[in-house]
């Protein structure tokens, strides 16, 4: 009977094993990058590998695949390092001070480079130009039946422990002298991080916008994403302003201009095969559903919620419709490639076979073991002297070669 146990224990655990092998770990995150101007790049990223390993990047790695990719019209200088010290242009201490590019995940500063933060699922990660401390805002709505919306930052708070090591905790500290924009309306926050909405009535979604900035014109606070909406309903006592400029700021606002639906332009993509995007427009003043249409689903697929599908090599067309108003870009596919598509190796010699846009598994073949053979990851070893082709299959089933000789 133990024995019968023991079998029917082996079985469970070796299917368990299986089942675990076979699984595909999938990591999802978003990168927004924000000048000291504009915004310069926002987009959701799914990765997926089919292994039981985690998908492990670093923040270094992220903004590495943003600025490798030219489609993105992004330019990073300083990941590897650690420390971005350039994106397009910009440079740390444009404005003469202590501002420079910082980042921020989850709405915290992190206490290490780029190089050393470890990406999770569902991260928010936001590259940020901005005059040292540098404010990630938060809105609190708890006064909003007062008609009061406290801003607040996740900020650290330095101090010495019993040994005089420098150490840091985090805590809530007010966004003080920012401008909230609702709209077409600004509100300014106290001491408390604290805007007044007196005067106005608000019913409804609205835009919210913020900004702070030092005297040389650095950064100070850094801004809300570019669709960031607030569900606002608040009935002023008095829908007569504090300020008698305010009235004529007001009636500025056209029923037309608001009611008129804008689509983004979105920038050209640039995939491999295989690879997952999840596109992230802000239609403003849309009206129903907005779909996303392929002109060439073969090459490149789109689902109803805009996440696009890297088919086979070649060019697609995404066309984005809303209320009869449309957008087009396109979307080029392309192979995976190898770090060298011929080597010349000694006896014994070694080569390491490296994958430019690799996506799910990988499996390497040599036509001559004896001549060269090949690991599980791909590292190649020269064993006598001839002529091999070591298949690489990856990203599904695209097949890539490497030919070898050895002398």
């Amino acid at each position: 009977m133990k024995k019968l146990i023991s079998i029917s224990l082996a079985i469970v655990l070796i299917a368990s094993c299986f089942v675990f092998a076979a699984h595909a770990s999938t990591l999802k995150y978003s990168v927004r990058i924000e000048g000291s101007e504009k915004n310069l790049y926002w987009s959701n990223w799914e990765l997926s590998d089919e292994g039981s390993d985690p998908i492990n990047l670093t923040v270094a790695d992220v903004l590495e695949s943003v600025s490798n990719d030219t489609s993105n019209n992004v330019t990073i200088k300083g990941a590897k390092d650690g420390y971005i010290t350039e994106v397009n242009g910009e440079k740390n201490g444009a404005f003469g001070g202590y501002d420079g590019w910082m980042y921020s995940v989850n709405g915290k500063v992190p206490e290490v480079g780029v190089n050393d933060y470890k990406v999770e699922n569902g991260d928010e990660i936001v590259l940020y130009y901005g005059d040292f401390p540098c404010q990630i805002p938060v809105l609190d709505t708890s006064m909003l039946n007062e008609g009061k919306i406290k801003v607040q930052s996740w900020d650290g708070v330095y101090s010495q422990d019993k040994d005089g090591n420098w150490v840091s905790t985090y805590d809530w500290a007010p966004v003080a002298g920012a401008t909230l924009k609702i709209n077409n309306e600004s509100f300014k926050t106290d001491e408390n991080g604290i805007a007044n909405l007196k005067g106005y009535s608000f019913s409804g979604k609205y835009y919210i916008q913020i900004e702070k900035k030092s005297d040389k014109g650095a950064p100070q606070v850094c801004r809300f994403k570019s669709d960031y909406q607030l569900e606002i309903n608040y009935k002023s006592s008095s829908v007569e302003p504090e300020t008698e400029n305010t009235t004529d700021v007001k009636t500025e606002t056209k029923p037309a201009d608001i009611e008129k639906t804008i689509i983004p332009k979105v920038a050209d993509k640039s995939l491999y095969v295989g690879q997952v995007y999840t596109l992230s427009v802000a239609v403003e003043n849309s009206v129903g559903n907005t779909s996303f249409i392929s002109n060439r689903k073969s090459i490149a697929s789109v689902s109803s919620n805009g996440k696009i599908t890297a088919k086979k090599k070649g060019t697609a067309v995404i066309t984005i419709k809303n209320n009869k108003v449309s957008t087009t870009f396109k979307v080029t596919v392309k192979n995976p490639k190898l770090n060298r598509k011929t080597i010349s190796l000694k006896k014994k010699q070694t080569f390491k076979i490296k994958i430019t846009g690799k996506n799910g598994k990988q499996t390497f073949k040599s036509s001559k073991k004896s001549i060269a053979k090949v690991s599980k990851s791909g590292k190649v070893t020269a064993k006598k002297k001839g002529k091999a082709v070591i298949t690489v299959t990856t990203n599904g089933n695209v097949k890539l070669k490497l030919k070898v000789t050895v002398k």
